[in-house]
């Protein structure tokens, strides 16, 4: 299926960047009202009387905005969106303003289905779609799998949410397209299920054959994350995982997905990996003191393996105990690393070009504490919150005006140049990117002369341009 260039904006979620927090002020744009405590028998156009959150979904019709009033939600069971958006006028469900809209896991493991939220289809691309999840807080009690699942689905966007005790991961998904993960804190997931990471993007497949970016994980904030199963291979910031289930890498095809100014530090496996997967974009973000699980051995920061035409441009990678910085787990084809930082561990491999991977220390302002070769301090990492701007660098910081402008590289298609330009430049916080004479390396850029630089990490407001 092919689809023209305006068609093409929409559905990659070209997106205007202000800061903000989520629940900064009651919105103004609801068409329906739900409450932890409504009722169907309400009408759901004012807040005085709210429906349930199923009532309100199962009514639904595209271009809603459903509003969710401030309170604590208790799921006894997996939610399953009723009704899907279209491209031109999605479902939004979102925080209304008024205080933390909660959603607490409630039932218990033996559940038919475990998810907080599930986008669900046994056949891709039949899932609930164009829907949008801005602003929630999930808590799974250790027990939920996931906050936000999708399987079989396509145009998802979850934005400034915030995640923590989940069994298995905050974001997963399988056999998806075109999901956006966009502002979430994530934080301390896998101590149950396991087998899975904060943001698992696994087999998304082709809903069309746009050659520009298909998903987007963008300005999150992980940390925590652990893989609690027999297996023992994940518990990553973010994993971009598999072709079709695959772990052939003659056969990974996936579509282009970008990964950029994410902060991720203190999760027990790798901080961001390409795992048997093609076009993967890893751009401008910071990755300190991950694999810190002692169970897993040679493991690092950034990995690519059994991956191909994929780009590192412009990361910090500060290792733990001396593990590696940037590996790269053959076979790989065409794997390509601009301007990167690496500090406190080595590279597993050499790079035809040394200069594009750089040794030294970033200078941050306030790293969070961790010490060398202790075990289980993944559950013991901060939260979002409590990092505060920690792992943004100093005004002395190497990072500060040696990376490069991605968008300018040369021969590379139109759609991936629009859709580098859509995300990076503005840093984790929304400042502008350059704010000197060239791109800081790593998910902050230094305000230094910008005009009225934003403060701590809020996460985005995100609009689409029509």
């Amino acid at each position: 299926m092919m689809i023209h260039a305006a068609m093409v904006l929409v559905s990659l979620l070209c997106i205007l960047v202000s800061n903000g927090s989520a629940a900064a002020a009651v919105a103004g744009d609801c068409t329906m009202y739900v409450s932890a405590n409504g009722a169907d028998t309400n009408s759901g156009v004012s807040p005085p009387a709210p429906k349930t959150l199923h009532g309100a979904s199962s009514i639904s019709k595209p271009g809603d905005v459903i509003c969710l009033l401030g309170g604590t939600y208790k799921l006894s069971s997996t939610f399953y969106p009723e009704q899907s958006g279209t491209a031109n006028a999605w479902i939004v469900y979102k925080n209304y303003g008024d205080g933390d809209v909660q959603f607490v896991w409630a039932a218990d493991a033996s559940a038919a289905d475990i998810n907080m939220f599930h986008f669900y289809s046994r056949t891709f691309p039949a899932g609930k779609s164009y829907i949008e999840i801005r602003g929630l807080k999930f808590d799974g009690n250790n027990t939920a799998s996931a906050a936000l699942k999708c399987a079989g689905s396509h145009h998802l966007r979850f934005i400034d949410n915030t995640i923590q005790n989940t069994g298995e991961s905050g974001i997963a998904t399988k056999f998806c397209d075109y999901v956006t993960a966009i502002g979430n804190k994530i934080h301390h997931t896998g101590y149950n299920q396991g087998w899975s990471s904060g943001i698992s993007y696994n087999s998304h497949q082709w809903f069309d054959t746009y050659p520009g970016f298909h998903s987007v994980a963008v300005n999150n904030f992980i940390s925590g994350n652990y893989d609690n199963s027999s297996h023992q291979t994940e518990g990553n910031g973010i994993i971009i995982d598999l072709s079709d289930s695959s772990y052939n890498f003659n056969s990974a095809n996936t579509p282009p997905v970008l990964v950029a100014n994410n902060v991720v530090y203190g999760n027990g496996g790798r901080c961001i990996i390409a795992f048997v997967v093609t076009n993967v974009w890893v751009v401008n973000n910071t990755c300190y003191k991950n694999s810190l699980d002692l169970r897993q051995s040679s493991i690092g920061e950034f990995a690519a393996s059994s991956s191909k035409n994929s780009y590192f441009i412009n990361n910090i990678a500060q290792a733990w105990n001396n593990h590696w910085t940037y590996q790269q787990i053959a076979p790989n084809q065409n794997i390509v690393f601009y301007r990167n930082i690496f500090y406190g561990g080595a590279t597993d491999f050499t790079y035809a070009d040394p200069t594009q991977l750089i040794n030294t220390n970033p200078l941050f302002v306030n790293p969070p504490p961790i010490e060398e070769a202790k075990a289980g301090q993944q559950a013991m990492a901060l939260s979002s919150e409590q990092l505060g701007n920690g792992l943004s660098i100093l005004s002395t910081s190497p990072a500060l005006d040696t990376g490069i402008d991605p968008t300018t590289l040369p021969n590379l298609p139109r759609e991936i140049v629009d859709g580098l330009r859509l995300y990076v430049l503005r840093d984790v916080v929304g400042t502008p990117r350059p704010c000197g004479a060239a791109f800081d390396i790593g998910a902050y850029e230094y305000p230094g002369s910008c005009v009225a630089p934003p403060p701590a990490p809020t996460g985005l407001t995100v609009k689409r341009v029509q």
